[in-house]
């Protein structure tokens, strides 16, 4: 019979750290924002995206699609963009778990104080491991929708493209930073915004 692992995200993260640690051979760095800063900085670093989702809409369409009912259109808008938040944190678990071979150690939740939700791993990753599950979302429900927005001329899902770029910003600060970032093993921090590198030291 499996047992049924008890431990608590923060047990979880400090049990890996410690194996990696304990290897003798790692210096950890740590990579992470706060819950705000991830918000704010992410909402800058978002903002070149959503721009260009918006150009792409505007100069690759021939003809956008008359609204039938604007009330329609934005009832339409609403349940996207309701839908694309448990399809982002699910993007998250799928692309990390295909990435590992592995779902375990994958877990979901909500930053109450922020009402945002997550997807966390409590096992390390190699560096494109983690980038594809980080970007996952981004592909598929920005540059997707507006790919999708540019072959229907439908404004409704150039908008939800948009959103949902603004919504990968803090995605895409940690991939920004996971890019540039030294280590062999990126360790994802249960409770703040990023990971924790691990770095093998020279000899």
């Amino acid at each position: 019979m499996n047992k049924i692992n008890t431990k608590s995200p923060q047990e979880q993260f400090e049990e890996q750290r410690q194996m990696l640690l304990n290897r003798g051979k790692f210096v950890e760095k740590d990579c992470t924002v706060s819950m705000f800063g991830a918000n704010l900085y992410g909402i800058l670093v978002a903002l070149p995206f959503v721009t260009a989702v918006i150009l792409a809409f505007v100069f690759g369409v021939n003809s956008v699609r008359h609204i039938v009912s604007f009330s329609i259109d934005l009832i339409i808008f609403a349940g996207i963009l309701i839908l694309s938040i448990p399809v982002h944190e699910g993007l998250h678990a799928l692309f990390w778990g295909l990435a590992r071979g592995s779902f375990k150690g994958i877990r979901f939740g909500v930053v109450v104080r922020a009402l945002t939700p997550f997807c966390a791993c409590a096992y390390p990753f190699r560096r494109i491991q983690y980038l594809i599950g980080l970007i996952a979302p981004f592909l598929v429900l920005a540059i997707g929708l507006c790919v999708a927005a540019c072959l229907t001329g439908f404004w409704v899902l150039c908008a939800a493209a948009a959103t949902n770029a603004l919504l990968a910003g803090g995605d895409l600060l940690i991939a920004f930073r996971l890019i540039f970032s030294k280590g062999k093993y990126f360790l994802d921090h249960p409770e703040r915004c990023g990971f924790v590198a691990f770095i093998e030291e020279k000899t």
